[in-house]
């Protein structure tokens, strides 16, 4: 992958199609290399390829289901052709609870129209998702 560097601010680097050629592996590889050790959290600020990341993560958190510490910027995931939205849909659909990140406590799930209005503030809002509850087995 290649690698666009800001110079204003070194926690602002971003993946790009042309840059600095980067080496970037896929989570699940690295997680296969090392016996698929399990993952409690997975903190994702991808700069708008959050999607690719929880993709290259796909096996490991289907394994894990890990709690997901995630950036969401609806404008940098336009960049790479998806939306706040794609993504908040992909994690509900793979059993995931999105919650707020406050300070001290998790707020009790909340919907897409409450993520909306808490990106609104910065443009981008952290969010906590958190697998759901398994069914009892009997």
């Amino acid at each position: 992958m290649y690698l666009e560097l800001n110079a204003n601010n070194p926690a602002d680097h971003r993946i790009c199609r042309s840059g600095i050629p980067t080496p970037a592996m896929r989570l699940d590889s690295v997680m296969g290399d090392l016996g698929w050790q399990r993952v409690g959290l997975i903190k994702i600020d991808g700069e708008g390829a959050e999607c690719m990341v929880l993709g290259g993560a796909a096996q490991t958190i289907r394994r894990s289901r890990p709690a997901l510490f995630i950036e969401v910027d609806d404008r940098a995931l336009r960049r790479f052709g998806s939306t706040a939205a794609d993504l908040q849909q992909m994690l509900l659909a793979t059993g995931y609870q999105m919650h707020e990140a406050r300070a001290g406590a998790l707020e009790t799930p909340i919907h897409a129209a409450r993520a909306a209005s808490l990106m609104d503030r910065l443009g981008y809002a952290d969010f906590v998702f958190l697998p759901e509850p398994l069914a009892p087995t009997r």
